[in-house]
């Protein structure tokens, strides 16, 4: 990728250029590599524009920012203003997820995301090399740096999407546009935010607001979920005659799950302690 379209990808002004190349993205000087780009993202305790020094003493080859000073002119580094720096990642990673045409899997529900999640990465990896999300990455940024590691190695993406209000798995899901969504329950985490689990339930639904068709997972013995209907994507609700868990046996180091799925039968083992 060239800075022009770099430029162009993140609706920014490039106001200054040198003739260094572009290898990787980061927000983080501490683990910052040569020829990354820099995006001087400002959160709520710490601003990334006050970092810019360090990534360029680590060779840093492009810096993005929203609050360009006179100091960084002297910089040798090429620069790229933009009105939100926030904004600007998650429209890179929109561009690379576009244009990676990699099935993708994305997990949300109010417990359990990154359990299913690591359940669901230790059945692929056997067979598919999968990029999943680190840890519980599972915001517009944590996203966002997931799939800034996407390329045509991998043959599977597999992220979690979280959320405190409405909207934000809408943003997610446009990003990602999955081809399976997960949706695991509806709980009362963040409740306070979204006054009830009707409008938690209408926040976890706006998983599908990026997809065009596939397969929508949800909890079938939820209260809300096994109600789930959609013209857009094909709803399969595990609990029901379709898929149902028969057996789980467990054991100290791993567990086995017994699982009929349309009238076929499955035995599952995973390495997650059933007892403690």
């Amino acid at each position: 990728m060239n800075l022009e379209l770099l430029s162009e990808i993140i609706s920014g002004k490039i106001i200054k250029k040198t003739n260094k190349k572009i290898s990787g993205y980061s927000i983080d000087t501490r683990s910052i590599k040569e020829n990354n780009v820099y995006f001087a993202l400002i959160g709520k305790n710490l601003d990334g524009h006050n970092f810019i020094k360090d990534a360029v003493l680590k060779h840093a080859s492009v810096i993005i920012v929203s609050n360009l000073k006179e100091e960084y002119m002297n910089m040798d580094v090429s620069i790229i203003e933009v009105g939100d720096t926030t904004n600007s990642l998650v429209m890179l990673a929109s561009y690379i997820r576009d244009n990676n045409n990699i099935p993708l899997i994305a997990i949300t529900g109010s417990v359990g995301k990154t359990t299913t999640k690591e359940l669901i990465y230790s059945i692929l990896s056997k067979k598919y090399k999968v990029l999943k999300s680190k840890k519980n990455y599972n915001n517009r940024i944590g996203v966002a740096l997931t799939l800034f590691n996407l390329d045509n190695s991998y043959d599977i993406i597999l992220t979690e999407m979280g959320m405190n209000h409405l909207e934000e798995i809408r943003e997610l899901s446009y990003m990602c546009k999955p081809d399976i969504s997960i949706i695991t329950n509806i709980g009362s985490s963040h409740i306070g935010y979204l006054n009830g689990k009707k409008n938690i339930f209408k926040a976890k639904m706006e998983i599908l607001d990026g997809m065009n068709n596939g397969y929508l997972f949800v909890n079938g013995y939820d209260k809300y979920l096994k109600k789930v209907k959609s013209d857009k994507v094909n709803v399969i609700k595990v609990g029901n005659n379709r898929v149902v868990i028969n057996d789980i046996k467990l054991f100290e180091n791993f567990t086995i799950i017994n699982i009929t799925i349309d009238k076929k039968e499955y035995t599952i083992k995973y390495y997650l302690p059933g007892i403690s």
